[in-house]
């Protein structure tokens, strides 16, 4: 056998062999299709669907709490003088909170700040002394003592007054209504989509609450007016503390078939 026939015979070995090994690569690669597509199919079946719902729910509450800032500013040089002066104001407004009926554990202290005072109205600045505030939070739960109380806080020196609001206490309670009821507008949605599209539901699978929001009814703080020679406080229009909104926002994964 002369060599140009040996390598011809050498070639067509290796023709065979790359083509046995295509073969094989074939077959191996249907096979490994087939099974996915199986696997794939079995998921299918066997992966429970879902769908999502959303609602939100509100409740409507009467406030049971009004919140008051009152507080005393004093002006001065002298930081020891306008402290002792501020200081004894402070504490008669406190006093005559007390003595309106409301009880210590709703008088918290807010804000205490000494800072000093310039004027820049001519192009320099002028040192004019120091500015001390005290003002307290005061819960208030009867809304008929409300007048009495600015009036005789004011009579005790009190010249600030801001951030009146009602509120609720217990605001989980609150909160809990208005969840009930987005969790049944939730599941009448929910009962419709099945309804119209022929799905079955199974079951509630999780449940995620979005947000929850108070809506205070609130006023912005101002200045007290100086009741001293008038004979009597501030006077106050009769105490409308009308309805609070809490809202929740709740959605529900409902497992379907």
């Amino acid at each position: 056998m002369d060599q140009e026939t040996k390598e011809v015979k050498k070639t067509e070995i290796r023709e065979k062999i790359f083509l046995a090994v295509v073969w094989l690569a074939g077959i191996f690669l249907a096979i490994q299709a087939v099974n996915a597509f199986i696997v794939y199919e079995g998921l299918g079946k066997n992966t429970p669907r879902e769908i999502v719902v959303s609602a939100s729910g509100n409740a409507f509450i009467i406030p049971d709490i009004a919140l008051m800032q009152l507080g005393v500013t004093t002006e001065g040089f002298d930081i020891g003088k306008i402290t002792a002066e501020n200081t004894d104001k402070m504490n008669k407004v406190i006093g005559e909170v007390k003595t309106a009926g409301v009880d210590e554990k709703d008088i918290k202290t807010t804000d205490y700040s000494l800072s000093p005072k310039y004027d820049y109205s001519r192009g320099a600045q002028i040192f004019k002394g120091y500015t001390l505030t005290q003002q307290i939070t005061v819960k208030i739960r009867n809304f008929g003592k409300i007048g009495d109380i600015l009036g005789k806080a004011t009579q005790s020196g009190a010249n600030l007054i801001g951030n009146f609001q009602f509120t609720i206490e217990d605001e989980n309670s609150a909160k809990q209504l208005a969840r009930t009821d987005a969790i049944q507008k939730a599941k009448a949605q929910a009962e419709s989509i099945a309804q119209q599209t022929g799905l079955k539901l199974v079951k509630v699978v999780n449940i995620y609450e979005n947000g929850y929001s108070p809506v205070l009814n609130s006023y912005s703080s101002a200045k007290a007016v100086d009741s001293s020679g008038m004979g009597g406080g501030v006077a106050v229009a009769e105490i409308q503390p009308g309805q609070q909104e809490i809202s929740v926002s709740i959605n529900l994964v409902y497992q379907v078939k």
